[in-house]
């Protein structure tokens, strides 16, 4: 019998929302699995718990499942932005990430220390977070 090999996706964003006259941004750190490798999933959740007692995937704290979302895929996100700067951002610095996801990273680490030091509330800020995010993931151009 053979061993399995999982493929999984990992990626950085940034969202922006606006509800009535009020701008919301922010980071999110994203793992998808293919939703037979939920187990793995989950244990990554357990074990950045246990490490991390107050982090929190998602708003939502009523649901059971936290931060992993099911559909035929299951993520894992972390969003909130205290999180991404003490767990995230550190392991990323720590481990660093190679070839086209590297440059993902830096951008996403840029995009957070704007946001950490309140740029994004400038429309300045937020036209240059636009610029970064446009070229991020799958519209980053390599040549």
């Amino acid at each position: 019998m053979g061993s399995r090999i999982c493929k999984w996706r990992w990626i950085f964003l940034y969202y922006l929302t606006q509800y009535k006259d009020t701008i919301y941004t922010g980071c999110v750190f994203k793992i998808t699995l293919h939703l037979k490798d939920t187990a793995l999933l989950e244990g990554l959740y357990d074990y950045l718990s246990k490490y991390f007692p107050n982090i929190s995937f998602n708003k939502y704290n009523s649901r059971t499942n936290k931060g992993i979302f099911v559909s035929k895929h299951v993520s894992l996100n972390i969003s909130n932005i205290k999180d991404i700067g003490n767990i995230v951002i550190p392991f990323f610095d720590i481990y660093p990430v190679l070839g086209v996801k590297k440059m993902d990273y830096n951008d996403f680490r840029n995009i957070y220390n704007i946001i950490l030091s309140k740029g994004h509330l400038s429309p300045e800020g937020l036209a240059y977070i636009q610029h970064i995010r446009n070229n991020m993931n799958d519209k980053r151009t390599v040549f």
